[in-house]
């Protein structure tokens, strides 16, 4: 048996749009489904231990029980987790060419995010109300 968490929203710690979408998820993740780590942590290389260096620092990322979504994949899982009755819309978004679009739109998106949101030079630290929300290390 393994103390792994279930759920977890993995983010690049030194983004600033990724830092500060953590924070709007979980305001409204009032049950506390989601816990949150940055990409550069040691939970992230245990559990996404698979992907390479690049990969993972490509973008978001959901473990989600075993299961690992990258980019808008695990955003919108994430938001079937936050809001169960939004899960269906996983499956709408499956639909062609939808997938096709939404890879191009996030890889634009994190190709750039640095340049328009700014960059933090290391993983900012989570506001105390929030710490049990986050897995630091």
């Amino acid at each position: 048996m393994t103390d792994d968490p279930q759920q977890v929203l993995f983010y690049d710690g030194e983004c600033v749009l990724c830092s500060r979408s953590v924070q709007l998820a979980i305001r409204m993740d009032r049950r506390a489904r989601l816990r949150h780590a940055a990409l550069q942590g040691a939970t992230a290389t245990r559990l996404l231990g698979d992907l390479g260096p690049e990969e993972l620092m490509s973008g978001v990322t959901l473990y989600d029980h075993g299961t690992i979504y990258r980019g808008w994949r695990a955003i919108a899982n994430a938001g079937g987790i936050l809001f169960p009755w939004l899960a269906w819309g996983y499956h709408v978004l499956r639909v062609p060419p939808l997938p096709w679009l939404l890879d191009r739109l996030y890889a634009f998106i994190g190709r750039n995010r640095y340049t328009w949101f700014g960059q933090s030079d290391r993983c900012a630290l989570p506001p105390a109300k929030w710490r049990n929300r986050y897995i630091v290390d």
